[in-house]
């Protein structure tokens, strides 16, 4: 996954900007502009008793289905001294779970699946696109990653090298340097000033308990919205219980509350 690159926007917004004024002296007989895509027609909103929302939408173009889960939980909810900490964990969901102790990457493979995970400044999100017949699969696989990960010191070792080349790489990079340059002076003092990645540090000082605590207390229905999108019903989808099986069993963690941002002084995730 990589940051959001604040570059990306401010090109766009000066390259926008003749455009604009492109439009202004157009002749009063140009054609009227195409309207906008209601992309939330049609979409079906249901909580679960565990208070996990679905969004549901049916697109018949293809027999194919997304299948996306995203978590309320980014690095905004960090601080220094934890600062990665999300992003370390979205990597050590694909290292299995306790009832699918394999590399977690082979099994959406084997469905044939187009899939892959990010983390952000707001939010984590794991995704799989997959032919109809085997959606309930890909929830199957989400239901067990939100529920029973396996976090362990050989695991994390493994992964915090991945991170860490990650942030090398990142740091040979001319445009992410300016990039978080950018961001830091923007929001000082905030979560938002901090880079999504993390720092060598305090990834460096991350353990497997720090990182499980992560998980089960995040990770959670309520913290969560599964979205399902593709040639499916919409009834079907919900009555065959592709959803409310897999998904229905995930429990909160005893006394959790909604995440909230964090502050740069503070000494580690808020909320």
């Amino acid at each position: 996954m990589k940051p959001i690159r604040l570059t990306v926007a401010v090109t766009a917004a000066l390259l926008g900007a003749p455009l604009l004024l492109a439009q202004t002296v157009q002749p009063a007989s140009a054609p009227a502009a195409f309207p906008l895509l209601k992309t939330t027609a049609g979409v079906r909103q249901t909580v679960l008793s565990n208070g996990l929302t679905v969004l549901i939408k049916e697109v018949r173009g293809a027999p194919v289905v997304s299948v996306q889960v995203f978590y309320k939980i980014g690095s905004r909810n960090e601080a220094p001294g934890v600062n990665g900490i999300a992003h370390q964990l979205e990597h050590l969901l694909f290292k299995g779970t306790k009832s699918r102790p394999v590399q977690f990457g082979r099994l959406p493979g084997a469905l044939g699946a187009d899939f892959n995970a990010f983390t952000s400044y707001d939010q984590t999100a794991y995704h799989e696109t997959v032919e109809r017949g085997k959606a309930g699969a890909a929830l199957a696989l989400e239901a067990d990653r939100m529920v029973n990960a396996q976090i362990g010191e050989g695991k994390l070792t493994g992964e915090r090298r991945v991170v860490l080349s990650k942030i090398e790489g990142n740091e040979n990079d001319p445009q992410y340097r300016l990039s978080r340059a950018v961001q830091a002076a923007a929001f000082p003092n905030s979560p938002y000033g901090l880079t999504v990645g993390g720092t060598k540090k305090d990834i460096e000082g991350f353990s497997a308990d720090r990182v499980r605590a992560n998980h089960q207390k995040y990770y959670s229905p309520e913290y969560a919205t599964l979205v399902v999108v593709g040639g499916f019903g919409t009834d079907a989808m919900l009555a065959e219980a592709d959803v409310v099986l897999h998904f229905s069993h995930a429990r909160n963690s005893p006394g959790h509350t909604r995440p909230a941002v964090g502050s740069t002084s503070s000494g580690g995730p808020r909320g």
